[in-house]
């Protein structure tokens, strides 16, 4: 029931994708207005009925009207959280492990003032996940940031600088 829902609400927004993705399992979508590409062989498990180290949380799709999502081929997630407000890009053969968070956006202005009465102020910064790269799980990896092509981001790690290709972090 839920891979033919996740396609419907994909193809309703307008969201480009290839051959051969799988979105087994519920999944919240807030994806209005967005431009979101999926390569091919995408997979998306969420809960734990899959992956136990998703610690049942589901996977959640937020990306702001007018943000970009693009995600290449060979991609696969488990119960990997997104919020994008301006653009994220992860390449190809990419995988992310349980419960990952990865957000362009403060999310809240840093000024005290501001956040008492608005938004205004928040900054974002791209997201850039290259190729050949795989994130552990729990990673957090925050506006700005670029992972290089082949690394490893290991367990539970926040990446809040760009990290260098080819190494283990």
């Amino acid at each position: 029931m839920y891979p033919r829902i996740n396609r419907m609400i994909l193809k309703a927004h307008g969201v480009v994708f290839g051959k051969n993705i799988q979105i087994p399992s519920k999944v919240l979508w807030l994806i209005r207005g967005a431009r979101i590409t999926i390569g091919d062989n995408f997979y998306l498990s969420s809960g734990n009925g899959v992956n136990p180290i998703a610690s049942n949380l589901s996977a959640d799709v937020y990306v702001e009207p007018g943000a970009a999502l693009t995600i290449g081929n060979n991609v696969g997630m488990s119960s990997t959280r997104l919020w994008i407000h301006e653009s994220a890009r992860i390449g190809n053969n990419v995988k992310i492990g349980g419960c990952v968070l990865i957000t362009d956006t403060d999310a809240h202005p840093m000024n005290y003032m501001a956040r008492r009465s608005s938004n205004e102020g928040t900054k974002s910064a791209p997201v850039v996940i290259e190729d050949d790269v795989w994130v552990g799980a729990h990673c957090i990896i925050l506006k700005g940031v670029t992972i290089g092509e082949r690394l490893h981001a290991v367990l539970h790690g926040v990446c809040h600088c760009d990290l260098v290709y080819g190494t283990l972090w």
